[in-house]
């Protein structure tokens, strides 16, 4: 069931893109973008809402990291559909690999913007071992004070 919800919103997420996403784009640029996220554990069956964070995803290769069941996810993603700072056609987001649990894993990280500080991004990681987890957040952007 969880499943079904996620590849739901992850089609909603992918679609609503193009349609949303802002004509005006400046020379504006996130250093950071942090929001609300509802997370789907697949291997414990288990919903949760909580606080993501993410750099400024300006790389075709960024780093990919996570805490999970007290468990660090370190890896790397391949951002061929965009990055977030230049999405194309809307979207942006790519595969991912990494490690975690002593197994490497993939997954796939997938989003759009709404606005020019907004993102709605969807997430799925998960190994041989560990079913995953999937992620739906809604990210605004910010810049350093500094």
């Amino acid at each position: 069931m969880l499943r079904v919800a996620f590849v739901a919103a992850l089609a909603v997420s992918i679609g609503a893109g193009p349609a949303m996403a802002s004509d005006t784009e400046d020379e504006w640029r996130a250093d950071f973008w942090i929001g609300p996220s509802l997370n789907f554990d697949l291997e414990a069956d288990s919903n949760s809402v909580g606080l993501s964070f993410s750099g400024s995803g300006a790389g075709v290769l960024a780093p990919d990291f996570g805490l999970y069941g007290n468990k660090l996810l370190l890896g790397v993603r391949y951002c061929f559909l965009g990055t977030r700072g230049q999405p194309r056609g809307g979207i942006y987001g790519g595969p991912t690999v990494f490690w975690y649990d002593e197994h490497i894993g993939g997954g796939m990280i997938v989003g759009t913007r709404l606005e020019q500080r907004v993102v709605l991004e969807a997430s799925y990681r998960a190994t041989e071992d560990w079913n995953g987890e999937a992620n739906l957040s809604l990210r605004y952007g910010f810049q350093w004070p500094w």
